[in-house]
């Protein structure tokens, strides 16, 4: 369902311009027990790192010899979670991009599948990595959340303790809303 959602859309691509930011992260999908699961990360606390400590999907800044968004998903992804999705996976997409409110950041989403017994190791830009299954996600208005400027008022999706928001929760948002249409009526 998820794969022939992905094919039947068209992502929106957004035209970087000279003080752009370019990114890319893969939304990481398991199907365990009947269930989807998504591969989440915890940025760990850098002082330099705007997103220090949030919860996030793998991914990065493209770097000059990347030849594409996609392999700075593929690569930034093998960095942070040792997972080489070109052995040990499979991306069957992308969803639109997404910019920072801002608009200086652009982040293209790619959606992978890995096996259920995928080894995962972390490196030291990750302070943990967690699946969450799509079904336990609870998308709330309003949420409070500390950020740069203060506390920001915004959508987040809930599970548990963890609160997820900002471009990942917007990426999540789009990611539902694809498998969503692609259910049968």
């Amino acid at each position: 369902m998820l794969e022939s959602c992905l094919k039947e859309s068209c992502s929106l691509r957004i035209e970087p311009n000279a003080q752009s930011m370019v990114a890319a992260v893969v939304a990481v999908v398991r199907d365990k027990d009947d269930s989807l699961d998504l591969l989440f990360i915890k940025r760990a606390e850098r002082a330099e790192d705007p997103w220090s400590g949030q919860i996030a999907f793998p991914g990065g800044r493209r770097h000059a010899e990347d030849r594409s968004s996609l392999e700075t998903a593929l690569r930034e992804t093998k960095e942070e979670l040792g997972i080489d999705l070109s052995c040990h996976g499979r991306i069957i997409g992308s969803l639109n991009d997404v910019t920072s409110h801002l608009g200086t950041v652009i982040v293209t989403p790619y959606v992978a599948c890995v096996p259920n017994t995928i080894e995962i190791s972390s490196n030291n830009e990750v302070a943990e990595y967690f699946w969450i299954p799509i079904d336990g996600l609870r998308k709330v208005s309003n949420f409070p959340v500390a950020s740069q400027g203060g506390v920001l008022f915004t959508e987040a999706y809930l599970f548990g303790e963890r609160v997820i928001w900002g471009l990942t929760a917007r990426i999540v948002d789009y990611l539902l809303r694809c498998m969503e249409s692609a259910k049968p009526r």
